[in-house]
């Protein structure tokens, strides 16, 4: 798409961005509206039916969330059904789930331990069978060294990416049972192997031949189809839109299905103008019109065309580019995704909507800034930072580092082919309009045209690559020498993109792999949402925390100010993992001790159970969402939970001021725009920062995490600095107007009582000095003096503290140590007993079939 077709201007729909839906959408129609069965109704439905009550059995009852009542409904209605009694390990549940999972050996968790261990050992021998699907078999290794004989390097690459995709496509679909024998996890995998390989037209085939229910309606990977249909080798904008209206009717909030919809819309616009530009210059003999743009325009528009049709494709045409308008409108007033900011910009730059472009483009760079800037770990936000710098002439300063930052990240032939079909159509329509930048955009294209033929001919780009990274690492530390030296130690989640930060579970820890998704976003939302009444059990508060609570806001989304959000966020982080309760900043009381236990149980009734299991597992992941559900939480957990909470709650404040300056540029109120970009960079300003630190103090220690103690006191030395233990905190660090930093704050919902670290300044020259960060006093027992004296207490950077998020644009799935759950609201945990949260894991987590 990066040639222009011959398209009328227009400019977008004299509308302001949309951040809510029309209910009465007339691209989706009214939806008949039915009242939906109750999870009881259903279930007992499920169950009596020949075919779903074979197909689900009794486990499926197990994982409802039910009470007392409706278990016995259930029973009574569905049980003769399926061949259970009142006896049923259902039954026995109701009185023998122990507080905080101390007890797992009772009859539905010992099941669903059991199951899990066969899901495990069954996710691992699957993930090898694809990996070893996609390998050449030894008469195709031989055949690849002979063409590597006589055709060279690149030959063989792309015989071998030919191989893999053939192997894949054998292994998925011409093997005994097809497409069927595999359940929705592993369909789900297979088509992120499919789009891996760059085979969109094998990501549909897959879509169309399954009959998994619980794969083909996920509306994830609906949209993925969606999309997919557009990269065909035949595109099919029809097909797009289909899909994409039908997944709106569904969910309205669905950001991304409306952006598809735009794209096939402006695929239908591309298809269209290409013919009928044809058609011009042959001077209507459609017989001159090349065969595939003819095809093409009619795959488009769903119908043959002629040389008669020209009136009314023209009048599509103009439809087409209206509801691409409209869409990209919508989408990207919805949430200010970068990603849809550029595409929106280029479009209306290819149509001759430059203005309109320049405002887009402004608001996108502000997106980008919100979702990490030149630190964000994701491609599709360096292209569209790089891109819209371009357009809106930015400071020379900022275009160099935003270029180097997309050379920094784009290594692999999808993030590389991305790049530059994204910047081909910004830097030709700047051309077109005589921007200015469209040089040093055409310099960039050249650069990744130059990776993607040394990728393609078998050689290395890696050195390229780490050039870049640190030519935008030494820019940004000269620009910002003391904020780069914080930020190196740390990381966050503040572009909410697909992050996963690695753990220790396979080497014997408790910290499992987490990860931050779409999905995790949702939950985080209606949490910042919710009354904070509701989140808040005000009987644990003291007096002035209950008086404090009554003047509150009435939600995290209220609060304006980072002290009150902190306040709040403490509290109801505390509360959420018993932090007090179970003393669980003593690491040896019997509360911890019970937290310990408590993981231990989880990860066995995970199916994980020995050292070698966790050491082969394929996906230990455990989204931040779950982790908060459970209610079990150490220090990494605390920092987890509120780092998440933070950015979220920051992006929706920063979505409301740029919702006001998109109507302000629309309105063209240069002032009001203007203000809204410095209130929103002053939100900005602030940001929430996750570290792993050594903590240190001369006092006496065993080994770390085992101190002596005298008393329960801690014992000091004469002097000399031990360490103490290796922790999880998370910092407020401040910028000014220049972008540099110039504070550093305690913000740590962990440790509250122990170490003072719930607020309270830092010396932010301290970071890379070597005795450490000084971070307030610790009591410790003098033996000398028989007194007891505060002990000064020291942090640095852990050896792998730093940006450990990995940017994984795939699955979008919430994860229970590795294993798929069905969807869930985070919300129905706030304020649950064990047992209530015992039951909400049952239902969210899915059959083995």
């Amino acid at each position: 798409m990066s040639d222009s077709p011959k398209i009328p201007p227009r400019e977008p729909p004299n509308v302001p961005l949309a951040s809510i839906p029309s209910d009465q959408d007339d691209a989706v129609g009214e939806v008949e509206q039915k009242k939906p069965l109750s999870g009881v109704d259903r279930a007992i439905q499920d169950a009596v039916s020949p075919k779903k009550g074979a197909e689900l059995g009794g486990k499926r009852l197990l994982r409802a969330k039910l009470d007392d009542q409706d278990a016995d409904r259930i029973l009574d209605v569905a049980g003769p059904a399926l061949g259970i009694d009142v006896e049923s390990p259902l039954d026995q549940d109701r009185s023998t789930v122990s507080d905080f999972f101390l007890t797992i050996d009772i009859a539905d968790l010992s099941a669903l331990k059991e199951e899990n261990k066969i899901l495990a050992a069954r996710r691992q021998k699957f993930q090898q069978n694809l990996k070893l699907a996609i390998q050449p078999n030894p008469q195709q290794k031989f055949e690849l060294k002979r063409l590597e004989k006589f055709a060279g390097s690149a030959a063989v690459k792309e015989a071998r990416c030919e191989l893999a995709l053939d192997n894949l496509r054998h292994f998925v679909f011409d093997q005994e049972g097809g497409v069927n024998r595999f359940d929705s996890d592993e369909l789900t995998s297979i088509l992120h192997a499919f789009s891996d390989l760059d085979s969109p037209d094998s990501m549909c085939d897959l879509m169309l031949r399954s009959k998994n229910s619980a794969f083909k309606m996920s509306p994830v990977n609906r949209e993925l189809h969606a999309s997919a249909a557009l990269r065909q080798s035949i595109p099919d904008p029809q097909t797009a839109i289909s899909l994409s209206v039908d997944l709106m009717r569904q969910d309205p909030g669905n950001v991304e299905a409306r952006f598809v919809c735009g794209q096939a819309y402006e695929a239908q616009v591309h298809a269209i103008g290409n013919f009928l530009e044809q058609l011009d210059e042959a001077e209507g003999d459609i017989t001159k019109v090349d065969p595939k743009v003819r095809s093409a325009c009619e795959q488009a528009v769903g119908y043959g065309v002629g040389a008669d049709a020209k009136d009314d494709l023209t009048m599509t045409l103009e439809h087409a580019v209206d509801r691409a308008l409209k869409f990209y409108n919508q989408a990207f007033g919805m949430d200010f995704d970068p990603s849809h900011g550029i595409a929106y910009t280029n479009f209306l730059l290819q149509i001759g909507g430059r203005e309109a472009a320049q405002n887009i483009a402004q608001l996108t760079a502000l997106s980008c800034q919100r979702d990490g800037g030149t630190e964000s770990r994701s491609c599709q936000v360096a292209i569209a930072l790089f891109a819209s710098n371009c357009i809106i002439g930015a400071d020379s300063g900022d275009i160099q580092e935003s270029m180097l930052h997309v050379l920094s990240l784009a290594s692999t032939e999808a993030e590389i082919r991305d790049g530059i079909e994204h910047l081909q159509i910004t830097s030709a329509a700047m051309q077109q309009q005589r921007g200015t930048h469209h040089v040093v955009l055409d310099s960039v294209v050249s650069a990744l045209e130059g990776r993607l033929r040394a990728l393609e001919s078998g050689g290395s780009i890696d050195a390229d690559v780490n050039d870049c990274k640190t030519q935008l690492h030494d820019q940004q530390r000269d620009r910002f020498p003391v904020h780069s030296k914080w930020t190196d130690a740390s990381y966050s989640y503040r572009g909410l993109t697909s992050n996963r930060v690695s753990g220790n579970f396979r080497f014997g820890g408790q910290l499992f792999d987490h990860g931050v998704n779409r999905t995790d976003r949702r939950n985080f939302e209606q949490i910042i949402s919710m009354n904070l009444t509701d989140l808040v059990d005000s009987s644990a508060l003291s007096n002035e925390e209950t008086e404090a609570l009554k003047n509150a806001p009435r939600s995290f989304g209220e609060i304006e100010g980072v002290d009150e959000f902190n306040k709040w966020a403490d509290v109801f982080i505390r509360q959420t993992f018993r932090n007090d309760e179970l003393e669980l900043e003593d690491l040896h009381s019997s509360g911890h001790k019970v937290f310990d236990k408590a993981t231990q149980n989880i990860v066995s009734v995970g199916g994980y159970e020995t050292a070698q299991e966790r050491k082969d597992a394929a996906d230990s992941q455990m989204n931040i969402s779950v982790v908060m559900s459970l209610g079990l939480g150490d220090c990494r957990h605390h920092a987890q939970v509120k780092q998440l909470l933070f950015d979220t709650w920051q992006r929706q404040r920063t979505n409301n001021m740029m919702q006001t300056a998109a109507h302000a540029l629309h309105e063209g109120s240069g002032d009001i725009y203007e203000q809204s970009v410095s209130a929103i960079e002053d939100v900005m300003s602030v940001e929430l920062r996750t570290f792993d630190v050594t903590i240190r103090a001369p006092v006496k220690m065993n080994r770390m995490y085992d101190p002596v103690t005298k008393d329960g006191e801690h014992v000091a030395t004469d002097g000399d600095v031990q360490v103490v233990e290796e922790h999880t905190t998370t910092l407020y660090l401040h910028r000014d107007a220049d972008g540099e930093m110039t504070e550093a704050h305690r913000a740590d919902a962990f440790y509250q009582n122990q170490y003072d670290w719930g607020g309270g300044a830092l010396d932010i020259a301290e970071i890379t000095d070597p005795d450490g960060v000084h971070a307030g006093t610790l009591p410790a027992f003098n033996e000398g003096t028989g007194t007891m004296e505060e002990v000064p207490v020291t942090f640095t950077p852990t050896a792998y503290a730093g940006k450990r998020d990995v940017y994984t644009p795939s699955d979008e799935s919430t994860r229970f140590l590795g294993h798929r759950l069905n969807p869930f609201d985070v919300t129905d945990t706030v304020g649950a007993t064990s047992r209530e949260r015992v039951r909400h894991l049952h239902q969210a987590l899915q059959d083995i079939a």
